[in-house]
């Protein structure tokens, strides 16, 4: 299969997806959202994490952010993404959730602060459009967490509802990177590492 072809039918899986997720029941979003943090929360990768990297989700993805509180809790230190140009993405240190602005494609994020580098046992969990139980994500198409973890050292970790969850997806070689574990409100599945 051509480049061409594989970047269309993303394309067109990526359509259909946000169609549908914009189509879940808020009562029962809500509910299927609290069962993944709930799933976050307890596992192994969470639970050994000193820290965590986050995103601030959209109204049509899983809402996280439980996750956040529950790491500061348990004094973990806690960033969020914040893109630049060509498809650079780096994690800032939040501790309060109003430090948060709306930044680049009206996503919230950091205006600065201190800078994720590396630590001994960092999580980061990943927003998808369509997930594999084989580490494989479709992700919004700019590339961002695809660069970031080629370079990232810790667990990777997928979020995604069961009705995303497919046997395959279109991927380059090249770009896409996998993911080590896997999130629904059915439970963890983990993939590597």
């Amino acid at each position: 299969m051509s480049t061409e072809q594989i970047r269309n039918d993303k394309k067109e899986i990526r359509k259909v997806n946000k169609q549908k997720r914009a189509e879940i029941d808020a009562g029962k979003k809500q509910e299927l959202d609290k069962r993944i943090c709930d799933y976050i929360i307890n596992s192994m990768s969470f639970k050994y994490a000193d820290t965590v990297l986050v995103f601030c989700p959209t109204d049509e993805e899983i809402n996280i952010l439980p996750v956040f509180e529950a790491a500061r809790k348990l004094g973990k230190r806690v960033a969020f993404p914040k893109c630049f140009s060509k498809g650079i993405m780096k994690f800032f240190y939040v501790d309060d959730l109003s430090l948060l602005r709306e930044g680049k494609y009206g996503i919230k994020a950091p205006e600065g602060g201190e800078e994720f580098e590396k630590n001994l046992h960092p999580l980061c969990i990943v927003p998808s459009l369509a997930a594999t139980k084989d580490g494989t994500r479709l992700g919004y198409g700019g590339g961002f967490y695809d660069r970031f973890l080629s370079k990232f050292d810790g667990i990777s970790m997928c979020v995604q509802y069961d009705e995303f969850v497919v046997e395959n997806l279109p991927q380059e070689k090249r770009y896409d990177k996998k993911f080590d574990v896997l999130v629904t409100e059915s439970g963890v599945y983990v993939i590597g590492k």
